[in-house]
């Protein structure tokens, strides 16, 4: 399933691979069912997946702190953002926990250098969920109001 951007793609579930595979067509969400029309060898068929319900936890990705932006790939602006946060309280994220880049449950100027250190020496990368949208493997507490750039 996918809203249309390489990091908005989910796989729901995995049909027959290979030259006996369905083609999936008209794919349909109702409420926790994902209809489907598929083209085999023996016709047309409609098949019913059923979805996981997904958390109420919010998506978003570790170390983005400009939410809006429409691109995932992490900026030198994202440790600005968080450093305006830190020390000049100019900017205020609506997602918390992506600025908690080390996963430590708090936000420091650690996060910063973390993110610094990535993106100019090749360090190591942000806790997940990073390089792509996901929920927090280890929740912290801190607040993620919104986060535009993972809303499907």
């Amino acid at each position: 399933m996918s809203d249309g951007r390489a990091w908005g793609t989910r796989r729901i579930a995995d049909l027959r691979a290979g030259p006996e595979s369905s083609d999936p067509r008209l794919l349909t969400r109702v409420n926790d069912l994902l209809f489907f029309v598929v083209s085999n060898k023996y016709g047309k068929e409609l098949w019913a997946l059923p979805l996981e319900r997904e958390s109420s936890e919010p998506r978003f990705i570790r170390g983005k702190a400009s939410a809006e932006d429409v691109s995932p790939t992490l900026e030198v602006a994202d440790a600005v953002n968080l450093l305006r946060y830190l020390f000049l309280g100019e900017f205020i994220p609506p997602c918390l926990e992506s600025i908690d880049v080390d996963d430590s449950g708090s936000i420091d100027v650690a996060d910063a250098i973390r993110l610094l250190v990535y993106l100019f020496l090749s360090g190591p990368a942000p806790a997940g969920p990073f390089p792509s949208c996901g929920q927090d493997p280890t929740p912290a507490g801190l607040s993620c109001e919104s986060f535009p750039l993972c809303a499907l």
